[in-house]
């Protein structure tokens, strides 16, 4: 399978049930989908890392929060361009993201989790119930 077969098939799968897909989402599959290739990564892990990481931005509770290593210079309006082309990098982390929570939580999901939007949230919840838990701990309560 070429690099363009593998980007082509995941986004086939990411996006079969969307009406319209914005660009950002479009060059994040991509991105996603170039590291993942590069890293003889299966195609099924990357469709769910792709998933995942579009529902986190669609649903909006923890966009702001998300960290990504290779989606860092996405965010500048070069995406935007006909002829952005996006270039594999072997050192930035491509197999994890991260979620930073308001109360200094930082939450980390690898692909190899196999996490689903809900499994995620499950995560977070468990996090901030640990962090309450130890400062009810620290203060005596």
């Amino acid at each position: 399978m070429t690099h363009q077969d593998y980007y082509f098939e995941a986004a086939n799968y990411v996006f079969r049930d969307w009406d319209h897909i914005p660009l950002l989402y479009q060059r994040m599959v991509e991105i996603v989908s170039s590291q993942f290739f590069y890293h003889n990564t299966d195609l099924d892990s990357c469709v769910e890392f792709c998933t995942l990481i579009l529902k986190i931005r669609t649903k909006g509770t923890y966009a702001d929060q998300f960290e990504y290593e290779p989606f860092k210079d996405l965010y500048a309006d070069s995406y935007n361009e006909d002829l952005w082309n996006y270039e594999f990098n072997p050192e930035v982390v491509s197999d994890k993201f991260f979620i930073n929570l308001n109360n200094g939580i930082r939450i980390e999901a690898d692909y190899r989790d196999h996490l689903n939007y809900d499994g995620l949230l499950c995560r977070i919840k468990a996090a901030i119930a640990k962090q309450q838990e130890e400062q009810a701990v620290k203060t005596g309560m």
